[in-house]
């Protein structure tokens, strides 16, 4: 990368100026080293990789901690049914497997409210089924 010598100036009102501060605090690459907000970092992101594209590695990111999560209930819920199935602590494994789907859709839960907040409330991708049952 060459270094960045050339100044672009633009005017913004104050509403779009806010408006762009805002946004660019959600981007979680957006930051210098201390934390501090890069406004020049990320005007460059929006302008060579399009607005939105921050969002999409966030919900990657956030799919990819659910999927590990699930994962993780997966096992336990083999484990769980396997005693089911073998006749050992039949009433506590019930009650496990019945924990365990409850704490799934707790996990869908919570990746969707971490997407309602990356995004506004706007556009939310659906990622739970909306005839769910309770468990």
């Amino acid at each position: 990368m060459s270094k960045r010598i050339m100044v672009i100036r633009i005017r913004v009102s104050e509403e779009e100026y806010e408006e762009i501060y805002h946004e660019a605090e959600r981007d979680p690459e957006s930051r210098y080293r201390n934390g501090e907000i890069n406004l020049s970092a990320y005007l460059r992101k929006c302008i060579f990789r399009g607005g939105e594209g921050w969002k999409e590695e966030v919900y990657r990111k956030e799919l990819r901690d659910l999927t590990y999560q699930v994962r993780k209930i997966g096992v336990n819920i083999n484990q769980t049914v396997r005693q089911l199935n073998s006749g050992y602590q039949s009433q506590y494994a019930v009650k496990e497997l019945m924990e365990l789907m409850k704490e799934i859709g707790r996990q869908f839960e919570k990746t969707k409210e971490r997407f309602q907040q990356i995004d506004g409330g706007n556009n939310t991708p659906s990622i739970c089924c909306p005839d769910r049952q309770e468990y």
